[in-house]
């Protein structure tokens, strides 16, 4: 990050160093340690009485980047929670719409919709603290809009009965920005109470006449959300759009686009209602714009494409060109609704032809424009142009039929699709024959790398011409039969892979299940020959829908096993994860099937003999194998070996652990025994004294410096010697904290430790130790330990069994004690007394 801080747009020199910091971790794990730290100090910051609005308004801008800016979910739920009253007292003191504009975001970004601050807010809207919506009564037109952004970003319930009243006056309010907000918050608010639009919707549908243009766009948007909530006024609010879109085309220009293009987005989504259990007593028209306004599209649509070739518009200014663009499309859209012998008759009564007035675009050179010219060709009646009647006859040439066929060749995927889907309305046999032709093609010596992208282009035709889940399988597989013996070596065909398994995912409930059926049957006969390719697909759709289709596990799994043998290794590492999901479900394994693997075990890679060990281990163990599978974000083989490998790092870690602990040595000087006495109460348990500490000489030299970098409480710079201070010891399982008591700067001497003679007996927690003898400064750092005890104590009420012993993990008592005035220190088990895993500095900047 070069740039220098006045040129960099940053808040303050905090927020500049923040992002330069995070900008320049060498890691992804720093950067995330460096914002849970700026979290903790600005949670501390907010924690102070009496700071400043300009503060707090830093402080939640950096909050808000923190919560953006982390590459992984760090900040549980409810982290951010601390700054809502902070960003509420800014809402409503600030002394500036910025500052206000702040408070209003951090509330809309992070307070959830059901917080109980928004209940506070809106049952007490006068007071001070909480009294945001006050700027509603407010003159300033900008706090108004602050406070309506706000209703419209983040709706509830909860506030429709303080602001509905005030929603309706502002309808009519003088400004336009207040207008158009007003409207947009009563759309929001009316996906908890849809009866808000209907009581303003003459209001609504008078805005839609508005001298501003923007005030008339979010009434059209607006309008059409209600006619979808409430069928009963569709028709009342298709008539008014009408009405509108005609008068506004007449007056048409690309200066003024705006309504005109808002308005036909908005009637080709017109007339459907959701959500509402009486919608089949409505009759809905399929048709959005009145068969009378077709002329007066028709108009719109010859002045958009006026020039004479499409050369001359991208010779335009590109926003007047992208408007023109924008506008062809969206009439295009609304045309896909009329039939053919409509269209044709205005066409006659114009004498325009649609399809003509698009014909410069399929000569352009640019994708986009073809792209434009397919999708609007493709939105019309094919028997307009296409000359399959007499009455209407074919509009483009021969040459210009030919520039279509060419386009199936183009190396852009959108643009090949959509012409085939042209050509398949118009006859399905075009694209049959292509087909054919390009599987003949295919099938000739190619290279693997061009097979591999033929394979996908085959396979997109094969898409668009069967809809149908079983015919597109049996379709698939004969391809695949046909094009894997070109393969040479151990190649598999992975855009085949990926092609198929996703068109599968993106159709329908009953596509999918059929379509993994048929292949699956096939799996189940073990006198088919699968290769590679087919045989991945084929276990990938089994772990997936094995229980949705009517085949046995049993036959399944000997399905798969019967191909495993002498397949590639790439074959054979997902054939075992899917039968290993489908024993999950299984009564058991068949005899031969265990055999198989054991086999495969005996010949195969060693990341083979691996998942075939794992096969063989967690078979028998089904209890494992249902918690590793209840464990996979889905049913997919990928999710699956990444559910795997966790369980498998999880019991490595696991296993190392138990080797480390079994190498700490288990002597008395480490040991701690309690001795109990007659007439000594059972409340009042003595520890045996343990055996004086003797010094331990350190590993390497303590340097000295004056840099920064040496009050940084690295491990090489300080020993365990150097901890004489007052310590808290904090136990996890595994790991002991050494927290010292006294501060970063303060240095403590070798000697302190071989001076003191410690007495430790008679403690009733292994926390505090008592400095019987030693100078001023080690008493000092007693007391300063005993005050880490008190903090340590009101840290966490409940997680602690006995004074300095804690019951959480390692991570939990690092976030608590980050941020505090103390150094954290996990010490390794190689460094006497004290015994752990881990090492780790925390300090606190």
């Amino acid at each position: 990050m070069n740039v220098p801080f006045i040129s960099s747009g940053a808040l303050s020199r905090a927020h500049y160093a923040l992002v330069r910091n995070i900008e320049e971790s060498t890691s992804e794990a720093a950067a995330n340690r460096s914002l849970e730290s700026e979290v903790e100090a600005i949670r501390l910051q907010l924690a102070q009485p009496g700071l400043s609005l300009k503060k707090i308004k830093e402080a939640l801008v950096l909050l808000l980047y923190c919560s953006m800016t982390a590459t992984i979910p760090i900040f549980p739920k409810g982290s951010f929670d601390f700054a809502f009253q902070s960003a509420l007292g800014l809402a409503e003191a600030g002394t500036t719409v910025e500052d206000k504009r702040i408070g209003y975001l951090y509330c809309a970004e992070m307070m959830p919709l059901n917080h109980e601050m928004r209940l506070m807010l809106v049952n007490t809207l006068r007071k001070a603290s909480l009294s945001m919506y006050d700027d509603l009564e407010d003159n300033s037109v900008s706090r108004m809009c602050l406070a309506l952004d706000n209703i419209v970003v983040t709706p509830s319930a909860y506030i429709i009965p303080a602001v509905q009243g005030r929603l309706y006056d502002l309808l009519s309010h003088n400004h336009p920005s207040v207008r158009k907000r007003a409207l947009y918050a009563l759309r929001s608010l009316s996906h908890c109470e849809p009866e808000l639009l209907s009581q303003n919707h003459s209001k609504i549908l008078k805005r839609l006449d508005d001298q501003d243009e923007g005030v008339a766009c979010a009434a059209s948007r607006v309008a059409a959300t209600h006619s979808q909530v409430n069928p009963e006024l569709a028709s009342i609010t298709e008539d008014a759009l009408n009405n509108v879109f005609e008068s506004r085309v007449q007056a048409y220009t690309p200066e003024h686009h705006g309504l005109v293009i808002v308005l036909l987005g908005v009637l080709h989504s017109i007339g459907y209602a959701c959500g509402f259990t009486n919608k089949a007593d409505v009759t809905f028209s399929s048709v959005r714009l009145r068969i009378l306004n077709l002329p007066v599209a028709f108009n719109l649509l010859v002045s958009c494409s006026s020039a004479d070739d499409a050369s001359e518009y991208v010779n335009m200014l590109r926003k007047t060109y992208l408007i023109v663009t924008v506008t062809m499309l969206g009439l295009y859209r609304l045309f896909e609704k009329f039939d053919a012998p409509t269209l044709y008759s205005v066409e006659e009564q114009t004498h325009t032809s649609l399809v003509g007035t698009i014909r410069n675009y399929l000569t352009a050179q640019t994708p986009n424009e073809k792209y434009i010219f397919l999708s609007c060709i493709g939105s019309v009646d094919p028997n307009l142009w296409a000359g399959r009647s007499n009455d209407m006859p074919a509009i483009l040439e021969g040459w210009e039929v030919e520039k279509i066929m060419q386009l199936l060749d183009s190396n852009d995927d959108l643009i090949r699709k959509k012409t085939l889907r042209l050509l398949s309305g118009v006859d399905q046999g075009i694209v049959n024959e292509y087909y054919i032709r390009a599987i003949s093609a295919t099938t000739r010596t190619l290279p693997f790398r061009d097979l591999n992208e033929k394979t996908r282009r085959l396979l997109g035709i094969l898409e668009i011409l069967f809809e149908n889940g079983e015919l597109y399988a049996k379709q698939v597989r004969t391809l695949l039969a046909q094009l894997e013996p070109h393969v040479a070596g151990n190649e598999i065909l992975d855009s085949a892979i990926e092609c198929v398994l996703t068109h599968i995912r993106s159709q329908e409930a009953s596509f999918r299940v059929s379509c993994a059926a048929t292949i699956l049957t096939t799996l189940c006969d073990t006198d088919v020959e699968l290769g590679p390719t087919i045989m991945i697909i084929a276990v990938a759709l089994a772990t997936e829908y094995f229980r949705s289709v009517s085949l046995a596990p049993t036959d399944l799994l000997l399905g798969i096993c019967h191909r495993l043998k002498g397949n590639l290794s790439a074959v054979q590492e997902p054939c075992i994860l899917a039968m290993l999901r489908i024993v999950a479900d299984s009564e058991g394994v068949p005899a031969d099937v265990r055999k198989t693997v054991s086999e495969v075990s005996e010949t195969g890679a060693r990341h083979i003999r691996h998942r075939c060990e794992q096969f063989l281990a967690l078979s028998e163990d089904k209890a494992a194998l249902l918690e590793i599978i209840s464990t996979s974000r889905s049913s997919t083989l990928p999710d699956l070996l990444e559910a795997l490998e966790t369980h498998r790092r999880a019991e490595n870690a696991k296993t190392d652990r138990n080797a480390e602990e079994a190498k700490i040595p288990r002597s008395s000087a480490h040991t701690a025994q309690i001795v109990t006495t007659p007439g000594t109460s059972t409340n009042k348990l003595r520890y045996k004294a343990y055996d004086t500490p003797q010094a331990v000489p350190s590993l390497r030299a303590r340097r000295t410096s004056n840099s920064p970098g040496s009050a940084s409480g690295s491990r090489s710079d300080v020993g365990p010697s150097d901890s004489h201070s007052s310590t808290s010891t904090v136990r996890d399982s595994h790991v002991w904290f050494l927290a010292t008591g006294s501060p970063p700067s303060v240095k403590a001497s070798n000697e302190g430790i071989e001076n003191a003679r410690v007495d430790l007996i008679a403690f009733d927690s292994p926390s505090v130790m008592e400095l019987v003898e030693g100078d001023d400064s080690e008493i000092q750092n007693a007391r300063m330990g005993l005050k880490f005890e008190d903090v340590w104590n009101s840290v966490e009420p409940g997680h602690y069994d006995v004074k300095g012993w804690c019951d959480g993990s390692t991570d939990d008592v690092v976030k608590q004690l980050r941020g505090l005035h103390y150094r954290l220190e996990v010490t390794r088990t190689d460094v006497p007394p004290f015994f752990g895993i881990a090492c780790e500095d925390v300090k606190k900047k």
